[in-house]
């Protein structure tokens, strides 16, 4: 077996119990400490898969955020499929790699256990993975049934010490996961209106929660956000959708490698920023396809909530130069155009007003 988590987490292995089940069963040959708080690699992927390799390993077991998950998945699937470890298919053009098809489960392959560390993400369940080819360069997305983990433990208490603002950066992340979609898609049935809205009516309630816990949350409470972070992955609520994807994200991924920041640090003034456009008459930040048909209450609310804990905790400030915008702004572009158009973000200048003017990165 072979154990990959971060720095951050390695002094809580031991308190986790389904790694100490694991170890009874199975003998540890390779752990991996990879960088905590750092935006994942296709290095770390390589490492993981020749950790794997050399030990011939039945198992890996990935006990960390959302990084450390992403790169344990991308090393898995890639036992299969070489290709995920061709730069020059993680250089490309295209934010959106090849499709990873499903790989052959328990027939000679390493079984992928994923225990989160950290709410929000819903990387353990969820069926794509964000790297970047090397350091300092932009995330591009990988997606399919081959990332899946064949199994999840999630446990709670191993962030029951995290901070008030990195618990609501979490839930800023879910609301955005289960709303931000809906604002978009051009294609939405009666049912997954309901789902949506029953969704994002128990990520408020949880917000609101804590909020007014000072991170002092629950076993209970906190157990409710992993549980809604990882019904967002939930395939029934957006199947059928196009774009199934909000444009925000394509802005963070850029914006979150210039700033060498985590995307969840960019999530609540952005998503809110986003939602504050609803006000206005013309909004080219969605898709004029939905202005009629989304429902205004979701938007009121959750731009109430947004408010509050951009007021609470505000979105650290960085200066940057107009020639860094323009350079994200070409590269949001170049990555992601179908989205940022299918979207509503018919061009360049729109996201560069929404970088210097509602973000506030103005330039130096």
């Amino acid at each position: 077996m072979v154990v990959v988590t971060d720095a951050g987490v390695l002094p809580l292995l031991g308190g986790l119990g389904v790694v100490a089940e694991a170890n009874r069963g199975l003998k540890v040959a390779n752990t991996l400490v990879l960088p905590d708080d750092s935006r994942g690699t296709l290095t770390w992927a390589r490492d993981i898969a020749d950790a794997l390799h050399a030990a011939e390993a039945t198992a890996c077991v990935a006990a960390g955020g959302g990084a450390v998950l992403d790169a344990a998945k991308v090393a898995v699937a890639a036992l299969e499929y070489p290709w995920l470890f061709d730069h020059a298919v993680w250089k490309s053009t295209a934010g959106l790699l090849p499709w990873v098809r499903e790989r052959k489960r328990g027939e000679g392959q390493p079984v992928l256990l994923a225990i989160p560390t950290r709410p929000g993400s819903a990387a353990q369940v969820a069926p794509r993975a964000t790297l970047a080819s090397a350091v300092n360069q932009t995330q591009r997305m990988v997606a399919g049934e081959g990332l899946v983990p064949d199994y999840v433990a999630v446990d709670s208490r191993s962030w029951a010490d995290l901070g008030s603002r990195s618990v609501i950066e979490a839930v800023c992340e879910v609301l955005f996961r289960a709303l931000g979609p809906y604002l978009v898609t051009q294609r939405c049935t009666d049912e997954q209106e309901r789902l949506v809205s029953n969704l994002v009516a128990e990520v408020l309630e949880a917000g609101w929660s804590a909020l007014g816990a000072e991170g002092a949350l629950t076993p209970d409470e906190r157990a409710r956000i992993d549980t809604l972070s990882m019904a967002t992955a939930d395939p029934r609520r957006t199947v059928g959708w196009s774009p199934n994807a909000h444009p925000l994200w394509c802005v963070q991924n850029s914006l979150a490698s210039a700033l060498s920041v985590p995307k969840r640090v960019l999530t609540p003034g952005g998503f809110r920023a986003v939602l504050a456009r609803e006000r206005q008459e013309l909004d080219p930040l969605r898709s004029p396809y939905r202005v009629a048909s989304v429902d205004r209450g979701l938007v009121r609310e959750s731009l109430e909530f947004l408010d509050r804990a951009v007021e609470k905790f505000p979105m650290p400030h960085h200066k940057l130069s107009s020639e860094t915008v323009d350079e994200i702004v070409r590269e949001i572009f170049a990555l992601w155009k179908p989205v940022m158009t299918a979207g509503g973000w018919v061009g360049p200048p729109d996201v560069k007003q929404f970088l210097t003017h509602d973000l506030g990165f103005s330039p130096e």
